[in-house]
């Protein structure tokens, strides 16, 4: 499985890698002077879980970290008394006076915060937005998702990251995200590590995501680090609960379309723990009740999530997870027919993602925390059709057909990070990637009792492999108390197809402070990614193609640069930020004119795609408002994304399908008391793009006549109307004997807004060519009964 290199390949990531680790085992041998090292985890003092994104500042040298995502922190401390502020928005902050004469390890517990009434938050300096190097980045509180309007019950994280600026869901109602004027192939979506190569359920419309399930979500848009590569436009990072380690506790939610159970507890108390949970859909349930004879159809989907973790000593952790979904739709027809022939119909449509993984994370020697994760992703989709007739005297004569597509990749990555000095804060790994690909493999089956002579099976398609090495090393250096950066370099190669590609991706981003909660921050980011998606022009099912570069299929490659200022007001909890952007993207791909995936086997991919560029530019401002009784934020963007193709539009740039001038989105969330919350969302969007007829061309040939042309004009030369919805919702929550349950009330579109779905032309008795629209979400109840116990 694992490729086989030549001597001039190997010679090739040796020249890529040897320096890089040289400079890596380098800088780590580094050593702070007249100082001790403080070093530990913060845990929620109530489950015992890890707790990511915590900032551990120290007062009197205005200087500190942020807990990584498994909750880990490391501080060189002056040798003399020092006072550490622990804090978090999800927690009550805490202080600790210290007075180190050695390297010490210490456990911080937090207790979760309750908002009750309007106080003023207990904040540090190092917590602030104007105070962080990372710019275009964002985390979401789980407990702030669930209380944001949701459609039918279900709490979707995508939907809620919809409601950032420079995040846009393409088509009203989906849960689809596209950054920056970037594809859906260029998110890079990780849950514990592993890759989800299709976030949503139902066709786009509910995330693969269980809220109740997940411990915190972390977006980044620009500025990437350089621990992050592959992709181009966005990571979104999805790190699940580790489970109570303290006691026992579940969760249940019955909604209109959805049910769903968590169950978490310790195994070993202290010690390890485990996190269970599943939902599934029922619609498939009722409507059973309401079809025709001889018809049956339906659809639903399901996923599971599971994960156990095992705390060996004070230095070594190992975690096990896993997610299993799956969607389905499908049609089965049973009819008698004429001459006593009976025939059977069965459509199957079915996708879904499948990951597990293993990581162990060690602390080695108190200097430098190792994270080591293997694992293995997959994603496939297929549709079956198949067909059969029971003819007189007990003969059959039956056709099948199967279409499938899928990518599997196994993956091992290796994470190190070390805080030098005050100053130097190092991180560096590398990581391998085999990704195995079947995009749009056929097979055929016929089987005739009275003609034999038919009987066939046929298959086509094939398969590839593409695999993938990376380093990477990343320092965030403190250059003065004004001065910030984060300076990174990740070199990555690919070989497949008897080729080999290799590319430097320098990355740095820079935090410059004009005074005290304000600072202007910059950044610039270029990006490659090795792998392509490609969807079917007019598809209206999920039918992904992953393909991989080639000869004849380059790689994807971007640069960003984006500048912003942010301000923040420790005092009242709000954040203001306004960021630019500019992104150029090279090697995007589109089916040419009359071609389809079906043609690959014949044609190869390469002779079906026309290859050009994108270009994307933007206006981004953020009012957010955290830790109080009165929440949320407003977002303004003020975007354009084009490409250009020199085969298509006559080689004019063209608007990008998900191109959208302004987008408006205010969210809030009240806690009325400790047992009601109110939450509300309005978003308006400028029409996207669509390519619709501009005239119709008729005529006749002696007495015969033709059928009607249409004439489509530019690319994307139109717009859809433009799109607002208003979103409310209320919360009754009580405390019981066992537990707490929460009902849930809420409308999804109060003011029933006729936003499109679809837009498509129709020719009326006129011979006028109109625009008709499909409206798929309109006022929606939502309703959800909830119990923790």
């Amino acid at each position: 499985m694992f490729w086989v290199m030549s001597r001039f390949q190997y010679r090739c990531i040796a020249g890529l890698l040897g320096p890089a680790c040289l400079l890596i085992a380098g800088l780590f041998n580094c050593v702070g002077a007249q100082s001790f090292r403080i070093s530990g985890y913060v845990e929620d003092s109530e489950t015992g879980e890890r707790v990511a994104g915590v900032h551990v500042y120290l007062d009197q040298q205005r200087s500190g970290v942020i807990t990584n995502q498994y909750g880990f922190y490391s501080l060189n401390v002056p040798a003399s008394k020092s006072r550490i502020s622990v804090s978090h928005v999800s927690y009550e902050s805490a202080v600790i006076d210290l007075d180190l004469r050695t390297d010490t390890t210490l456990v911080i517990l937090l207790d979760p915060r309750i908002v009750l009434m309007d106080e003023v938050a207990v904040t540090s300096e190092g917590e602030t937005l104007a105070s962080r190097i990372q710019m275009s980045h964002h985390t979401l509180p789980i407990q702030q998702i669930e209380e944001i309007p949701v459609l039918l019950g279900e709490s979707d994280v995508l939907r809620t990251l919809q409601l950032l600026p420079g995040l846009q869901g393409g088509r009203e109602g989906f849960s689809q995200i596209y950054v920056r004027g970037g594809g859906a192939d260029q998110n890079l979506i990780l849950l514990d590590g592993q890759t989800v190569y299709n976030p949503t359920h139902v066709l786009g419309i509910f995330s693969v995501f269980n809220s109740s399930a997940l411990k915190s979500v972390e977006l980044i848009k620009g500025g990437f680090p350089a621990r992050y590569g592959g992709r181009l436009s966005s990571v979104v990072n999805f790190t699940m609960k580790d489970g109570s380690r303290k006691r026992f506790a579940g969760e249940g939610v019955l909604g209109v379309l959805t049910s769903k159970l968590l169950l978490e507890g310790p195994l070993v108390r202290d010690k390890a723990s485990f996190l269970f949970s599943g939902r599934r859909t029922f619609l498939d349930l009722f409507t059973r009740w309401f079809q025709p004879k001889g018809k049956t159809y339906g659809g639903y989907f399901h996923d599971l999530n599971f994960k156990a973790n095992y705390i060996i000593n004070n230095r070594d952790h190992v975690h096990v997870s896993g997610y299993l979904g799956q969607d389905a739709l499908t049609y089965r027809e049973r009819a008698k027919g004429n001459l006593h022939i009976d025939s059977d119909l069965d459509q199957v449509h079915q996708w879904g993602n499948r990951l597990a993984s293993i990581r162990w994370n060690r602390l080695i020697g108190d200097k430098i925390f190792a994270n080591l994760i293997t694992g293995v992703t997959s994603y496939r989709v297929t549709r079956e059709h198949k067909q059969k007739e029971d003819l007189p005297g007990g003969e059959t004569e039956s056709y099948a057909t199967r279409w499938r597509s899928s990518i599997v990749d196994i993956s091992t990555r290796l994470e190190l990070e070390y805080a030098a000095s005050q100053r130097h804060y190092l991180r560096g790994g590398i990581e391998y990637a085999h990704h195995r690909l079947s995009p749009g493999n056929t097979r055929d089956q016929v089987i005739s009792d009275q003609q034999p002579q038919l009987n066939t099976q046929t298959e086509s398609g094939k398969q590839f492999s593409l695999n993938e090495l990376a380093v990477y090393l990343e320092d965030e250096i403190q250059i003065s108390p004004q001065v910030r950066t984060n300076a990174g370099l990740r070199i990555s190669s690919a070989h497949g197809d008897r080729k080999f590609w290799s590319a430097l991706e320098p990355r740095i981003g820079a935090n410059i402070a004009l005074k005290k909660n304000t600072s202007i921050k910059l950044s610039y980011a270029l990006m490659k990614q090795y792998l392509h998606l490609l969807t079917q022009l007019g598809s209206t099912l999920s039918q992904h193609q992953w393909i991989p570069v080639m000869d004849g299929i380059p790689p994807q490659r971007s640069t960003q640069v984006a500048a912003g200022l942010a301000r923040s007001f420790p005092r009242y909890s709000i954040d203001v930020s306004l960021e630019v952007y500019r992104k150029r993207t090279h090697g995007l791909t589109e089916f040419k004119e009359h071609f389809y995936g079906y043609q690959a086997p014949a044609l190869g991919w390469p002779a079906l795609l026309e290859f050009g560029e994108g270009a994307s530019y933007g206006l981004e401002v953020l009012i957010e408002r955290r830790q109080q009784r009165l929440s949320g934020w407003v977002g303004y963007t003020l975007a354009k994304a084009s490409k250009t193709f020199s085969n298509l539009n006559g080689g004019l740039s063209f608007p990008d399908n998900y191109d959208r001038r302004h987008d408006i989105s205010i969210v809030l969330n009240y806690q009325v008391s400790s047992r009601i919350s109110l939450g509300t969302s309005w978003v308006y969007g400028s029409g996207y793009p669509v390519w619709v007829p501009a005239g119709r061309y008729f005529g006749r040939i002696y007495s015969s006549e033709l059928p009607d042309f249409l004439d489509y004009g530019p690319v994307n030369s139109a717009r859809a109307p433009s799109v607002h919805r208003l979103d409310v919702s209320v919360q009754f929550k009580k405390e019981m004997s066992w537990g707490k349950r929460t009902f849930l009330l809420g409308v999804y579109n109060v003011y029933n807004r006729q936003n499109p779905t679809i837009v498509y032309p129709k020719i009326d008795f006129q011979s006028t060519i109109r625009w008709n629209q499909v409206s798929l979400l309109q006022l929606i109840p939502a309703l959800s009964y909830q119990i923790e116990f």
